[in-house]
């Protein structure tokens, strides 16, 4: 990975940080090391990590990178670099990057048997973040009740706020997909259609 990428994941592993402080227990299932990654009529692949409960469909250009791989959680994310713009300046560092887009994948075990919504807000309560229950917004991912968190957060290095969801599919777990820009503000928004049309793959198997 290229150094610059430490920069980049700050917000990410600050996210990794305080999941993994909040997580209340594990997942009973054993997690496989196995990733199917196959060609889906010559333009698509196939995400499914044995172990964690979902499938998604990605297309040409994306590319998955594991940060954290336990039986209790998953976190990595699509990623697709971009050079047909402009570098980016760096923040800390002051050289420049590719600009580069992510879709990031959590995979948490669930805090009881409660909804998409009421996870989301034990876990920001916990860490004393009242404000974020108004943020919310209740929608529907793959036939799952789900909610979007609707904040206008801009971390360092990235180009624009944060599209995220969480869904709580009755498996035990709670999973988070995010779409993050490392770009310029003007293009921050370039590959959110590709997100949402990724997100439309997800199946969930257990």
């Amino acid at each position: 990975m290229k150094s610059f990428m430490k920069n980049k994941y700050i917000f990410t592993g600050t996210v990794l940080v305080l999941s993994l402080s909040l997580i209340g227990g594990g997942c009973a299932q054993k997690a496989s090391n196995t990733i199917i990654d196959q060609s889906v009529n010559q333009t698509l692949s196939i995400l499914d990590i044995i172990g964690y409960g979902f499938t998604l469909e990605y297309p040409e250009g994306w590319r998955w990178n594991e940060e954290v791989k336990r039986p209790e959680i998953l976190a990595g994310a699509l990623e697709k670099d971009d050079e047909t713009q402009e570098k980016v300046k760096d923040e800390i560092r002051g050289d420049t990057f590719t600009a580069s887009y992510d879709l990031v994948i959590k995979v948490e075990a669930g805090l009881g048997n409660l909804s998409a919504r009421d996870q989301v807000l034990k876990r920001y309560l916990q860490a004393s973040r009242p404000e974020i229950e108004k943020t919310l917004e209740d929608v529907t991912i793959a036939g799952v009740e789900a909610v979007k968190i609707n904040t206008d957060a801009v971390q360092v290095n990235s180009s624009g706020p944060v599209v995220e969801y969480r869904i709580a599919p009755g498996n035990g777990r709670v999973y988070t997909f995010m779409y993050m820009g490392w770009a310029h503000s003007e293009t921050h928004e370039k590959y959110l259609d590709e997100f949402y049309e990724i997100l439309e793959t997800l199946k969930f198997t257990e």
